[in-house]
């Protein structure tokens, strides 16, 4: 018991100094920049900064539809799964996940383990989660490659078009023919498993029985196309932050360039460089958003409002939900068991 406590803090501890350490690299990076720091703060000054709260709400929206996605995914257990419970394991995945480089993975464990907690099958968790980064990730591709077409982005070249395509595509046939995918995966493996110990045509049946067994969960059509529309309003509401950040300091960048610029600064947050997309997503949307008219010092003003609504609030939010869930999962848990040695005892004096 002492050892899993001593584990389970020694990552939170890793999990903090390696957020630190980001927000060190960042202020390391922009101390030389302080004459460019002056006249951010000068152009905020002069902005309407108060709707930066709409912008706070743009961004819990977005959180609040990516959660609904998973959701979506776990219809089976829907009276088990409550949409705070969901919301709560978000933003706590989230912020546990922005904290830590691969963090996409972090997050997706960190989800996991919390599903499974509500007594959600460990494979209907495995689907619910895997899903959810499968459309997500799909979504954002595809309205990426969909912008770019439309737009005539001159950020993204025909080449990068068609992977975005391409990935997109790939990532909703998998979710909409999971189980046949999984049943493929399995039988191949039991098949070439099997050969060694069994022949050819033993070893074929008994794959079948193995894949049908593994593959017993549905996901149907309603479900994936109520998840890809919240998947898409999770996007959706991201960028309409953005646009307000753009809007509050007066920046000069056409609405398609906006988006243009989001949909980079989105695939660039989606590389496991540095926690969070520190550093990357800030670079790739302002030289995107300089790419399309917008003035340096405006520019960089609107990034960092953006990732403060975006990255930075959602930290110490996500940190705290996660500490309150562990706080009453704890106590609810030594109140089951008091309950169930109490019993006991009531039984063995009687």
């Amino acid at each position: 018991m002492r050892y899993a406590l001593r584990q389970r803090w020694v990552r939170i501890l890793t999990s903090y100094v390696l957020a630190l350490g980001g927000v060190v690299v960042s202020v390391y990076l922009l101390v030389p920049k302080t004459s460019e720091l002056r006249a951010i703060r000068s152009v905020l000054n002069d902005s309407d900064t108060w709707l930066l709260l709409v912008a706070g709400g743009l961004e819990l929206l977005s959180i609040w539809f990516y959660a609904l996605t998973t959701r979506q995914l776990t219809q089976r257990h829907k009276e088990r799964i409550s949409k705070r419970f969901i919301l709560a394991v978000t933003v706590a995945a989230t912020a546990i996940g922005n904290s830590l480089p691969f963090g996409a993975g972090v997050t997706a464990v960190y989800a996991f383990r919390k599903l499974e907690s509500r007594g959600v099958s460990r494979k209907d968790s495995v689907l619910a989660v895997g899903a959810t980064n499968a459309v997500a990730v799909a979504t954002l591709a595809l309205l990426a490659a969909l912008s770019a077409l439309l737009g005539g982005s001159t950020v993204l070249n025909g080449g990068d078009i068609v992977i975005l395509l391409g990935v997109g595509a790939l990532a909703f046939l998998l979710v909409a023919y999971v189980r046949l995918a999984v049943r493929s995966l399995v039988y191949v493996f039991e098949v070439l498993r099997g050969l060694r110990r069994y022949g050819f045509g033993e070893a074929r049946d008994r794959a079948r029985t193995k894949g049908a067994e593994v593959a017993d969960f549905e996901l149907s059509r309603a479900d994936l196309a109520f998840a890809s529309f919240y998947a898409f309003l999770n996007w959706f509401f991201d960028l309409l932050a953005l646009l307000l950040a753009v809007h509050i300091v007066h920046a000069h960048v056409p609405l398609f360039g906006v988006v243009a610029a989001y949909f980079v600064g989105a695939l660039a947050a989606n590389l496991p460089i540095t926690p969070g997309g520190l550093g990357v997503v800030e670079g790739s949307l302002a030289v995107a958003l300089i790419a399309f008219g917008g003035g340096r010092t405006t520019v960089l003003a609107a990034v960092l409002l953006y990732r403060l609504v975006s990255f930075w609030i959602w930290l110490p939010t996500g940190w705290i939900v996660h500490f309150v869930m562990s706080f009453f999962n704890q106590r609810q848990h030594r109140m089951t068991v008091e309950f169930v040695e109490t019993l006991v005892d009531g039984e063995v004096s009687s």
